[in-house]
Parts: structure tokens; sequence; C-alpha cells
């Protein structure tokens, strides 16, 4: 009454990554790729925690240790000001591309009725 039908055979699945895979590949990442600029960022909370922690515990913290944080302060920020430029073009590019499409499917559906209507 039914027939069953055959199970297609999938190729395997591949094995995941190793770690040292994985370190690698965010290794080469184009520091320009804010999205894997996140695991840069944990780096640095880490170490913002060190520096906390070391003054917490009563270490004295060197005016060429502030300085160098304070550049390091500086350059993040010229960081995000670039991003979230780079951000801003990217979404008005994406808001162009948009409308673009919008009035291409409307031209289209106008089209269509009309081969339609012609038939």
């Amino acid at each position: 009454m039914f027939k069953s039908k055959k199970k297609s055979k999938l190729p395997a699945r591949p094995s995941p990554p190793s770690w040292e895979e994985m370190e690698e590949d965010l290794r080469v990442v184009a520091k320009e790729d804010f999205i894997f600029a996140l695991k840069a960022e944990s780096e640095e909370k880490e170490e913002i925690e060190k520096v906390n922690n070391g003054a917490e515990e009563g270490e004295d913290v060197t005016e060429t240790h502030v300085f160098a944080q304070a550049v390091t302060f500086v350059e993040k920020n010229d960081e995000l000001v670039h991003n979230m430029r780079r951000l801003d073009e990217a979404r008005e590019k994406l808001e162009d591309v948009s409308s673009s499409l919008e009035k291409t499917v409307a031209k289209v559906k106008e089209q269509a009725l009309v081969a339609m209507d012609g038939y």
C-alpha cells in the first residue's frame, strides 16, 4: 500500500576544526573585520581587569603605564569612530540598494500585470 522511499545517503559530516585551527583563523583575520574584533575586546578587558586588580592589591601604577593606557584608549576611540563611519556608510548603501530593489520589484509586478491582462 505504501511504498517506502529509499533514504538518500548524505556525505559524512566533516569533523569540527580543532581549537588551534580556530585560533589560527582568528589570528589571520583582517584587522578591519569588526565582527572578529570582539576577541580583541575581550583580551583588552582582561588586561584592564589585571591592571585594576593590581591597583587594588596596592601595587604601584607608574606614570608610563597610565600613559600607555591613555594612548590605547585614544587609539581604540579612533577605531570606534572609524567603524561607526563605516557602519553609517554601509547602512546608507543598504538603504539605497533596498530602495532600488523595491522600485525594481514594483516595475516587475507592473509588467507582469500588463502581460497577464494582454492574454
